[in-house]
C-alpha cells in the first residue's frame, strides 16, 4: 500500500514562509506544496486533499499585522477536513525575533490567528522573518520603519 503524503499549503509575502516549507520538505519524505498566492484553487480539489494526503501543513507570512484572506477562507470552509487529518499551523513574522514572542503562547498573531479562524491545529510553530530592505518598495520600507518606531523595536 502506498503512504499518503503530507501536504504544505502556504501563504507568503516576500518568500521567507517558501524557504522553511522548502526546508520542512527536505526533512520529510513524500511532501506536497501548494502556494496559495498563485492562484491555484485549492479549495476546488479538496477532494483530490482528502483522498492523497494523511497529513497537512499550514505556513502563513503577516503583512501589516494580517494574514491572507485565502487563508481565512481554506480554513473556514475545510475546518471539518482539517480536524479529521493531523494538521499542524506554523506562522512567520518579524515580532518572533523577540523572546518574549517568538512561541505560540507569546506571539500576538498565533493568539490573534486562532481566535479569527475558529480551527485548532494539533501543533503551532513559530519562526522569526528575515527583514530585507533593500528588496522592498519604498512605501514597505516606510512602513515598517514606521511600525518600528512605534513598537519600539
Amino acid at each position: 500500500m502506498k503512504m499518503k503524503k503530507i501536504l504544505i499549503l502556504y501563504a507568503t509575502t516576500d518568500g521567507q514562509t517558501k524557504l522553511i516549507c522548502q526546508k520542512i520538505k527536505k526533512i520529510l519524505e513524500e511532501i506536497f506544496i501548494i502556494d496559495f498566492n498563485t492562484g491555484e484553487s485549492v479549495n476546488e480539489d479538496i477532494s483530490m486533499i482528502e483522498k492523497n494526503f494523511a497529513s497537512v501543513i499550514i505556513g502563513a507570512s503577516i503583512i501589516y499585522g494580517k494574514h491572507f484572506d485565502d487563508l481565512y477562507n481554506f480554513i473556514k470552509n475545510n475546518t471539518d477536513f482539517l480536524e479529521g487529518i493531523y494538521n499542524a499551523f506554523f506562522i512567520v513574522n518579524f515580532v518572533a525575533r523577540k523572546p518574549n514572542k517568538n512561541t505560540p503562547d507569546t506571539n500576538p498573531y498565533i493568539k490573534k490567528f486562532l481566535a479569527l479562524s475558529k480551527w485548532n491545529p494539533k501543533k503551532v510553530a513559530v519562526f522569526a522573518g528575515k527583514v530585507d530592505y533593500p528588496q522592498y518598495r519604498f512605501i514597505d520600507k516606510f512602513m515598517i520603519r514606521l511600525i518600528m518606531w512605534i513598537t519600539k523595536g
